[in-house]
């Protein structure tokens, strides 16, 4: 499987009305809303779908550098080939970054490809689910931003604390035997999962407090 184009398309929502809102002592107008799509080729009608950072100068680097770089290329391990990337064009930390955001198109095309969802090329899921929250925080007076900072703290520490205790069940575990340490190594995992999904809810509830407010004062 050959890769044979790489696009990236930027595109532009404008609002129907200006959208105003309160942003760091001041105020903020919003006129339209960007976004960058990008599309990997790879033969027999299949393409790999990411998005990417909705600016000229990242469009500038997928075209002159990054598709270039893969076009021709054999699509067989998407790691190998940022290796290879990162050897050459991708010394460049802008221009890596750009890279990670087409990488995500890449395995998106492989795992078609496989007929496998992407987390299975990377290592396995650890959960059947994710909590997802969307962010307005940036919109929001001093006082909301402490009691943000605040809710992340607590929801870090609680991930850390979790963290620990399955590092010292893992290290415990290791000197009985294979078995119980691949036994604490997914307990290990359980851990870290619910120490994820207790973050995600923490800054969920605050991320869509934020948005209620940021749609009030509109």
């Amino acid at each position: 499987m050959r890769i044979n184009g790489v696009d990236a398309y930027l595109l532009s929502f404008p609002l129907p009305e200006p959208l105003k809102l309160a942003y760091h002592g001041g105020e903020r107008t919003i006129l339209k809303r960007d976004a960058m799509l990008i599309r990997v080729g790879a033969g027999d009608g299949l393409f790999g779908y990411a998005p990417g950072q909705a600016s000229p100068r990242a469009k500038q680097i997928i075209d002159h550098l990054i598709a270039p770089f893969l076009n021709g290329r054999t699509l067989a391990d998407p790691d190998a080939l940022r290796v290879l990337f990162q050897q050459g064009p991708g010394t460049d930390p802008e221009v890596s970054k750009v890279y990670s955001a087409v990488e995500v198109a890449l395995y998106d095309a492989i795992g078609k490809a496989r007929n496998l969802p992407v987390s299975e090329l990377i290592g396995g899921r650890v959960r059947d689910r994710i909590q997802l929250y969307a962010s307005a925080g940036m919109y929001m007076p001093p006082e909301k931003y402490a009691e943000e900072a605040a809710a992340i703290w607590r929801a870090w520490r609680l991930a850390d604390i979790e963290a620990g205790l399955a590092l010292q069940r893992w290290s415990a575990a290791s000197k009985g035997g294979k078995a119980r340490a691949y036994d604490s190594y997914r307990d290990a995992l359980e851990l870290e999962a619910r120490a994820a999904d207790a973050l995600a809810e923490l800054l969920g509830r605050h991320a869509r407090a934020g948005a209620r407010e940021a749609v009030a004062a509109t």
